[in-house]
Formats: C-alpha cells, sequence, structure tokens
C-alpha cells in the first residue's frame, strides 16, 4: 500500500507541482527548486536510482554547528518544492528533515548497538580467589527512535527498512535469516 502512496505522490509532482504553467507552454522546474523536489521523492524511498544523487547531495550538504538549526536550513531547502504546501506534504517534510540519514540500516546499527558484559567466576582449588572469565555480549536494539517511527511510517514513504529477528537492520533487499535476536558474542 506504500508504494502506490508513493506512486500517488510522483504522480502528484508531475502533474501539478514539478510543472510551472505560463500561458503558451509548460516549463520543468530547475535551480534548487527541482532540486528539492527531487530530493523528497528520493528520501521518501528506500530504493534510490542513481538520479538521486545530485538531490541528495544537495541536501546532505545543508548542515549547521547546532543540530537544530541544520534541521531548520534543510526544512527550508525542501519547502522551495512547490508541492510542499499540498494535503500531507508538510508531514512528510517533517518526517524526512528528523529521519533522513538516522533512519538507513549503517546509522541504526552502529546507533542502537547495545553491549552487555558478563563474568563468569569459580573457585579453583590451589588457587588464591576466584579466577573470572569475562565475556562481552553485543545485539543492536529492535526499537526505532521516535523520529525513525514517524518517517518510516508516513504514508508517503516506503523506506524499505526491515529489522532482522533482533539482530540488525536491513534493507528488505538484503534480508536475510540472522541471530534472531540472541546476543552475540566477541
Amino acid at each position: 500500500m506504500k508504494t502506490l502512496t508513493l506512486v500517488s505522490v510522483i504522480t502528484l509532482f508531475a502533474s501539478s507541482s514539478l510543472l510551472a504553467q505560463d500561458n503558451t507552454s509548460e516549463q520543468l522546474l530547475t535551480g534548487d527548486t527541482k532540486l528539492a523536489c527531487e530530493a523528497v521523492l528520493c528520501l521518501s524511498t528506500g530504493k534510490r536510482p542513481d538520479e538521486c544523487e545530485p538531490p541528495l547531495t544537495k541536501y546532505f550538504s545543508i548542515t549547521a554547528k547546532n543540530f537544530k538549526d541544520q534541521i531548520k536550513k534543510r526544512r527550508k531547502f525542501l519547502k522551495l518544492c512547490p508541492a510542499s504546501d499540498e494535503p500531507g506534504m508538510p508531514e512528510l517534510t517533517d518526517a524526512i528533515v528528523n529521519g533522513a540519514g538516522r533512519c538507513d540500516p549503517d546509522y541504526l546499527n552502529s546507533s542502537l548497538m547495545q553491549t552487555k558484559v558478563t563474568s563468569k567466576c569459580k573457585d579453583i582449588p590451589g588457587h588464591f580467589g576466584l579466577k573470572c572469565e569475562r565475556t562481552t555480549w553485543h545485539r543492536i536494539s529492535n526499537v526505532l527512535p521516535n523520529y525513525c517511527k514517524v518517517y518510516s511510517s508516513n504514508a508517503f514513504t516506503d523506506l524499505g527498512l526491515h529489522f532482522s529477528g533482533n539482530s540488525v537492520w536491513q534493507k528488505e533487499t538484503d534480508f536475510n535469516s540472522t541471530t534472531n535476536g540472541k546476543w552475540v558474542t566477541q
């Protein structure tokens, strides 16, 4: 169902917003306005074609010292797209600026890594004290941060994000069975 909704967003952009009409002809959007519309489309799906490179480069090059200011600047850029005021689009823009780049498998797997250290000690006859072995366990949390929940559940997004057991975040295309939620020793 989300794929159909994404198609409707693309249709909406193509039919009403990406084309600026004057009295004699239709003209395609250009410059940052075009890049903003393309960025919205590219950041609404986990399956990004090569054509997404220029708009995503532009979007992710928008930085600021303060993360809050970076969010504001990126939101301002996406609002250059004429469709940004269409129904559902302000919510999509907010979801994108809060989650894009922070809700992909690589980022989630590194930021949601949990570590647990256990010790197993036993008294060995003839030795002074206990002999202990420490084991470090790792797993990735299956609980998405709230900004990712909003981003991935937006009606206009299809991030293709899948959690494999309780072990790793993956794009659906890379899905395979892994450790099924077990703590993995290292």
